[in-house]
C-alpha cells in the first residue's frame, strides 16, 4: 500500500521520451507532482532557471559525460535512475554532486520516498558545507587578528591582552569588524614596510 505524499514537489524529469518515463510521470502528477520534462540532449541550466524545480530526476540507462557535466554542481538535488552498476560511473555522479544514484531501482512507488531522501541529504550536506565554510573564514580571521595582535604587541612593547583592547577599540569606533580591522592594521603595517 503506497502513501500518497502531502508535499508538491516540482520534479525536473531528465531523460528521453520512452515508456518507462511517461508511466513514472503519469505517476507523479497523480501524486500532485508538478513534473516538467527535458530531453537528455538539452541543457538543464535555462529550463532549471525558467522552471525552478526542486529536484532534477534524471533517467538513463548509461549516464554519459554530457549528463554529469550538465548535473555537475547544481543548487538542487539530483537523482539517477540508471542500468549501469559499474563503481566508476556511480563515483563520477556521486563527484559532480548527485544525491542519489539508484540502479534497477525505478519501481513508481519507489520514486517519491527516494526524492525525500535525497533532498533531506542534498540539504544537511548543503548546512555541512555552509558551516565548514563559516569555520574556515573564523579561522582566516582569528589568525589575522592573531597577526595584527602579535604586530601591535612588537609595535607598542604591550601585552596580548592590551593589544586585543586596541584592536577591540579601533573596530568599536570605526563600527567595523574585529577581523576588518585586524586586516587594515596588516596592510597598513605592509605599506610601510614596502
Amino acid at each position: 500500500m503506497t502513501e500518497t505524499s502531502t508535499t508538491d514537489y516540482h520534479i525536473l524529469m531528465v531523460c528521453e521520451d520512452n515508456s518507462q518515463a511517461k508511466i513514472l510521470e503519469a505517476f507523479l502528477q497523480a501524486q500532485n507532482q508538478i513534473v516538467s520534462h527535458v530531453p537528455l540532449s538539452q541543457n538543464l541550466d535555462s529550463h532549471i532557471t525558467t522552471q525552478k524545480p526542486d529536484v532534477v530526476v534524471a533517467i538513463a540507462d548509461i549516464p554519459d559525460a554530457h549528463l554529469i557535466n550538465q548535473i555537475r554542481n547544481l543548487p538542487l538535488p539530483v537523482i539517477i535512475f540508471s542500468k549501469d552498476s559499474r563503481r566508476e560511473k556511480i563515483r563520477e555522479a556521486i563527484q559532480a554532486g548527485v544525491a542519489s544514484y539508484v540502479v534497477d531501482g525505478l519501481d513508481t512507488p519507489r520514486v517519491l520516498p527516494i526524492v525525500e531522501a535525497a533532498m533531506s541529504r542534498f540539504h544537511e550536506t548543503n548546512t555541512l558545507k555552509q558551516e565548514l565554510e563559516t569555520t574556515k573564514n573564523d579561522l582566516a580571521e582569528r589568525k589575522l587578528i592573531d597577526r595584527a595582535k602579535g604586530l601591535i604587541m612588537d609595535q607598542r612593547k604591550c601585552t596580548e591582552d592590551e593589544a586585543y583592547r586596541t584592536l577591540r577599540s579601533m573596530a568599536m569606533d570605526r563600527k567595523k569588524r574585529l577581523g576588518d580591522i585586524a586586516r587594515d592594521v596588516l596592510e597598513l603595517s605592509k605599506a610601510f614596510t614596502t
